[in-house]
């Protein structure tokens, strides 16, 4: 599986060296992260694969913490580009078709990264959600208090996406893309001003 840590953008050989090592340090965390939890990753663990010390990794992330935030931005900046490239395909089509779109890449990205999908929700302040809020926001530029229903509507489809992985992880049997196109059409109709934003959950 592709991995959504950004490769290394030097600009000399030794910061070619610092960033490769950036590079395997989150590769590597982001390997041992089972399920998604931040406490899969061992400092040790990772300075034993990639034959370092356990100082020269606290040195560039003092703490697991700093690392995951890593991981996590990392990872919103590729949803981000993913979901971009999708809008950028329809930018000239009706708003319901640019949304729908939008939410489908978004799902499509989560359950092919679903253990990727699953560092995001580590985020803590100033880390991504908004760079996809951001894209939202686009869909609608006209739309009054267009910023806060972005953040609702993303928060909506981020419940949904998560009820499916955990849904799929526990083997249920259902029709998810009936359900998701449901949720997307709800949501379609806040975007367009003709229902209030729902409440996450």
């Amino acid at each position: 599986m592709t991995s959504f840590v950004l490769p290394p953008e030097p600009h000399g050989r030794r910061d070619r060296r610092v960033q490769e090592l950036l590079f395997d340090i989150k590769d590597a965390a982001l390997d041992q992260l089972a399920d998604g939890r931040a406490s899969g990753v061992s400092y040790r663990a990772i300075a034993a694969r990639l034959g370092v010390s356990r100082a020269t990794l606290r040195y560039h992330f003092p703490s697991r913490d700093d690392l995951v935030d890593a991981l996590v931005a990392d990872g919103f900046i590729t949803l981000e580009r993913s979901l971009r490239a999708a809008l950028d395909r329809v930018r000239d089509a009706p708003l319901a078709q640019r949304w729908t779109t939008l939410a489908h890449a978004y799902r499509r990205w989560a359950l092919r990264h679903p253990r990727h999908y699953g560092v995001l929700q580590h985020v803590r302040a100033g880390t991504g959600p908004d760079r996809v809020e951001r894209v939202f926001v686009e869909i609608a530029p006209d739309r009054p208090g267009r910023d806060g229903v972005a953040a609702t509507v993303h928060a909506r489809l981020r419940c949904a996406v998560l009820r499916e992985l955990d849904a799929r992880a526990r083997g249920e049997v259902g029709d998810h893309d009936e359900r998701f196109d449901g949720e997307v059409r709800e949501l379609a109709r806040v975007l367009d001003g003709d229902a209030p934003p729902p409440h996450a959950g």
